[in-house]
């Protein structure tokens, strides 16, 4: 606030105010400093004055003291005295002490016997009438005491100063003398040094005698005696006061009070202050006229400088100049000025070519930037485009092989033909599916879309797919799970099994002898910090925001006796389009798979390793983080191997909605034959009238269509009461997750992609519609995973079974209900090992838990829990 309030000043009071602040500032100090000084010499000048009247005081009370000491022995060196008192003579006493009294002054003359009896007691006329409490004073008298005391009367007041000595025979103490003086103002006014000053007798809190009026009749208090001096207030006027007993040997509390006025000082202090408050204005008054005469000669050349550079900056004229009038530091500014003007001027003729040269330059960026983002779109148009016309041809291609090869009348010959036509169509939409992911990561648009799943149920599915690869080419495939593992996590399934496969597929495709071993194991549990989920439907998107959850931290190894990998080469494998080895492993692949890998572990939180030796074989592993799931989750029973003919229950209704003939035709064939009631529709539009006519149980939409989309569609039919609980299958070629999650968010069921796997498209159908299949053979009771069958010719009969103990089946029981199918494998191997018996019991818990069949487990022990 200072800095801009003096920002704001001219150049006159910018000169005159440091000038002005500077000699006030000295003279405050000063002044304050000199009358600080001033101040402490006067209150040690009270000190010391009061503390001269208190020893002046003092003196001259030891002095009134040693005078009644003297005359008291005069009286009692007397022989007649010394006589008269031995002898009790009182009256001869008294008329031999009347002159005495007279001649020495005394207000006060007693005599009394060694027994403590007044012989003889002469006053002043005015205490003649006064009772005194001087008992105590007579008895001390009486057995010969040398002291000063002060007698008080009934009301407290003390009235005289006395001395006391002894009447001495030469054999013995016959009496004692007491000679006083009144205490009064006479008496303080003879002992006080000068007339200014004050003495007042305090006695049991009250004054009693004092040379100052006021101290009788208004309240004040004294200071403690011994203590230092102190100022107070007596009817309003200030005082230095000390307090001293008034006889120091006195065993009575009489205080004499000592005051020094201060109003003289002070009002001599307020003089000297005025004094030097004048001089402050007098010399603030020359500092401002002095520098108002001298700052016009410095600053008039400054303002000569202001006025042309005012002009300069509103009239942008460079040709002006400031005259140079002397060679001081103004004048140095003034050619300083002038030649700041001259390059002012050259730098804005510069900066009128560069803003020139910088337009030109942007422009040709802009266009460039318009032509990167117009390249852009169409490459991720022509990527979609590409994506959803290469993606139809194939979904009839894959469709009608799928159907063909389940006809019973086909030679071996067309069997092998077809599985060629899928397998190369299935590489082709491979190739499709790395491309178009390279070109999210590219455009940073890949997400993850985190759901619950089964992980052992998951990794079986991933260990066949690669068990029946490694077969074909005779080497090993070894699946080793660590314990532990959990049964159901929260992750993006789709990425983790496209990173799994991968891995896996290159670990077999550079592998000739020996084998490939992949292995699974948990190394800690405990909790993570991870970003929460928002909800979309059935999917769910990471978002930034944060929540603690529990969590497994897994490691996933893949580790092959391959080709190998040169150490030079290692840095190379992520690089997009990137291949190293031989030429011969070249040829298969579009070396995307590590890169677009490496990208999605990037985003689970986990980074791809590796180590290679060539010629020996490569390790490959990730450890990420794998949330635990919230709910349980209860594995689809895998389908039979032989064909299905059909479902059981009533015929339930599909309609397909699809603008391509060759895609209706595939579904047609392929849901036709096992017994579902078909209709088709070629665009949105009569999609809706089928739909409100055929009122189907099942819809399959294709998303892209003339007239109306799928999307429209979906609204349409939601809005509609009878097709509020209808399963709608949203089926695109598009890929992309914002198209499944608008199908959802539109209304959709559920979302297959194009090329439609039959397996799929079968399984999405039985779960929304609650089917029981019936397969070609019907001969087996349970459906089974191909490991768990066994030898499904040998039936095991309910009574040949031998359950263990009631606490070996609770302990089962416990482990399935857990879902710890390692725990529980173990328990069995170690029930066959105990007895023979158990055997067929052990192996039936191990052929369900091959297949994940906790419920069926569950219900197998419970029956002979039961």
């Amino acid at each position: 606030m200072l800095r801009n309030f003096y920002s704001k000043l001219s150049l006159r009071g910018k000169i005159l105010l440091p000038l002005l602040s500077t000699f006030l500032g000295i003279w405050t100090v000063g002044t304050l400093s000199f009358g600080y000084f001033v101040t402490q010499r006067v209150e040690q000048h009270l000190q010391e004055d009061i503390e001269e009247f208190s020893s002046a005081v003092l003196q001259a009370l030891e002095h009134e003291q040693e005078i009644l000491r003297l005359k008291a022995q005069s009286v009692v060196e007397r022989k007649e005295v010394i006589r008269l008192v031995a002898e009790g003579e009182q009256a001869a006493l008294l008329r031999t002490l009347l002159p005495i009294k007279a001649s020495f002054e005394l207000d006060l003359l007693k005599v009394v016997d060694k027994n403590g009896s007044v012989l003889t007691d002469l006053r002043h006329r005015e205490i003649n009438q006064t009772q005194l409490k001087d008992g105590v004073t007579n008895q001390a008298a009486s057995i010969g005491m040398d002291l000063f005391n002060v007698i008080t009367t009934d009301e407290n007041v003390p009235l005289l100063l006395v001395a006391l000595t002894s009447v001495k025979s030469t054999e013995e103490v016959l009496g004692g003398v007491i000679v006083g003086i009144r205490v009064n103002d006479e008496l303080l006014t003879q002992i006080r040094a000068q007339a200014h000053q004050h003495l007042v007798v305090f006695y049991n809190s009250q004054v009693t005698v004092s040379t100052l009026p006021e101290a009788q009749q208004a309240p004040w208090q004294p200071p403690p005696i011994s203590s230092r001096p102190m100022r107070i207030k007596i009817a309003g006027e200030s005082y230095i006061a000390k307090t001293e007993k008034l006889i120091e040997s006195s065993n009575q509390e009489v205080q004499l009070v000592l005051l020094n006025p201060i109003l003289p000082i002070e009002q001599a202090q307020l003089q000297l202050w005025g004094g030097i408050s004048l001089l402050c204005l007098l010399g603030a008054v020359s500092t401002v006229t002095i520098v108002t005469l001298v700052t016009p000669l410095i600053i008039s050349p400054l303002q000569e400088v202001t006025k042309v550079a005012q002009q300069v900056t509103q009239e942008s004229n460079f040709a002006l100049q400031v005259p140079v009038r002397t060679q001081d530091e103004v004048g140095i500014l003034a050619t300083s000025f002038n030649q700041l003007i001259q390059q002012v001027k050259q730098l804005l003729e510069l900066q009128k070519f560069e803003v020139i040269r910088q337009q030109i330059q942007s422009q040709a960026l802009e266009g460039a930037k318009r032509a990167a983002e117009s390249a852009n779109r169409a490459k991720s148009e022509f990527l979609a485009n590409m994506s959803h016309e290469l993606r139809t041809p194939l979904n009839g291609i894959l469709g009608y092989t799928q159907i063909l090869q389940r006809s019973p009348d086909i030679t071996p010959q067309q069997k092998q033909g077809l599985e060629i036509i899928q397998t190369c169509a299935t590489h082709l939409l491979t190739l499709i599916n790395d491309i178009l992911d390279i070109s999210k990561i590219e455009a940073q648009k890949m997400e993850l879309y985190p759901e619950d799943f089964h992980l052992l149920h998951f990794l079986w599915g991933v260990t066949q797919m690669c068990q029946m690869r490694a077969q074909k080419k005779s080497i090993t495939f070894n699946y080793q799970t660590g314990t532990q593992l959990p049964t159901a996590v929260r992750a993006d399934e789709k990425r983790l099994r496209q990173v799994l496969i991968n891995l896996l597929s290159n670990a077999i495709k550079f592998t000739q002898t020996g084998g490939v071993t992949f292995k699974v194991s948990v190394i800690r549990h405990g909790s993570l910090i991870m970003s929460q989920k928002q909800q979309t439907k059935d999917k769910e998107q990471i978002t930034n925001n944060k929540e603690q959850i529990t969590n497994d931290k897994i490691r996933f190894e893949i580790e092959d006796t391959g080709i190998g990998i040169a150490t030079e080469e290692l840095d190379n494998i992520f690089e997009p389009f990137e291949q190293v080895g031989e030429d011969s492993y070249k040829v298969e692949g579009t070396g995307l798979g590590l890169t677009i890998t490496k990208r999605i572990l990037q985003l689970m939180g986990s980074q791809l390793q590796v180590k290679s030796t060539l010629g020996v074989g490569s390790t490959f592993w990730f450890e990420v983080d794998l949330p635990l799931a919230s709910k349980s989750i209860e594995v689809a029973p895998v389908m039979f191997s032989q064909p299905i003919i059909g479902y059981q229950g009533d015929k339930k209704k599909i309609l397909v909605v699809d603008d391509c003939a060759e895609n209706r035709a595939v579904l047609f064939s392929l849901l036709d034959p096992l017994g579902f009631e078909i209709r088709e529709a070629a665009n949105g539009e009569e999609g809706l009238e089928q739909a409100i006519k055929f009122l189907p149980d099942l819809l399959i939409l294709d998303l892209v269509m003339p007239v109306m989309d799928g999307f429209e569609l979906t609204c349409r039919l939601r809005q509609l009461p009878e097709f509020q609980q209808t399963i709608l299958l949203a089926s695109s070629a598009t890929v992309f997750e914002s198209y499944q999650l608008q199908s959802r968010e539109a209304g959709c069921n559920d979302f297959i992609s194009k090329p439609i796997e039959t397996k799929d498209l079968l399984e999405i159908i039985r779960y929304h519609l609650g089917l029981s299949w019936i397969y070609q053979k019907t001969d087996e009771s349970l459906t089974q995973l191909p490991e768990a069958v066994g030898n499904s010719s040998k039936a095991i009969s309910q009574t040949a079974i031998i359950p263990p103990p009631a606490a070996e089946l609770k302990v089962l029981y416990d482990l399935a209900r857990k879902g710890l199918l390692d725990s529980l494998n173990e328990k069995a191997e170690k029930l066959k090992a105990t007895d023979e018996q158990y055997l067929v019991f052990a192996q039936q818990i191990q052929n369900l838990a091959k297949g994940f069949k906790m419920k069926q487990i569950r219900q197998f022990i419970k029956q002979y829990l039961d």
